[in-house]
């Protein structure tokens, strides 16, 4: 395996903690509306958009698998795109959903199986095996999700440290 090169580490601006508090605190209000929609409009979405989103699905832990490859199928009602990501980097759908989110729009995750069809209807080759669709679109005027409640942080994490009071 080759070593990996290292180059300095970005800039970035040393925040106060109230603001890295806000950054969070704004950041947490985005995600926790995030919704899966099952009903979309037929507003399509910009391909540039999604190339961006994968773009930013690439810089997770180990994204150095996402291939370049952007096919866009025969579109349906609305422009679809297709992105072949090394299965390997699972890891990167959970960035692309967040990122898809950032933007404003709203996504479907969906694993069906078996999806052997979607070989036939891409021509991609039977080494190949799908095992995520992610729908991306704008949400319907009508679109509605289930009305649901969070865990507490307390439920979902464990701290090694005493917080400052």
């Amino acid at each position: 395996m080759k070593k990996p090169r290292f180059v300095p580490a970005p800039k970035i601006v040393n925040r106060s903690d109230d603001e890295l508090v806000a950054l969070a605190k704004e950041f947490y209000s985005m995600m926790n509306r995030r919704r899966t929609v099952r009903d979309f409009s037929e507003r399509p979405v910009p391909r540039e958009v999604i190339e961006h989103c994968i773009r930013a699905a690439g810089t997770a832990p180990w994204g150095r698998g996402v291939r370049k490859t952007l096919s866009p199928p025969p579109p349906p009602r609305c422009e679809s795109y297709v992105s072949r990501l090394d299965r390997s980097r699972q890891r990167n759908a959970g960035l692309l959903v967040t990122a898809v989110h950032s933007c404003g729009l709203m996504s479907l995750t969906h694993t069906p199986s078996p999806m052997g069809f979607l070989n036939r209807i891409l021509s991609w080759p039977s080494h190949e095996k799908p095992f995520l669709l992610l729908v991306v679109g704008h949400p319907a005027e009508d679109a509605r999700v289930p009305d649901i409640s969070r865990k507490p942080v307390k439920e979902i994490s464990s701290f090694v440290y005493p917080a400052a009071d």
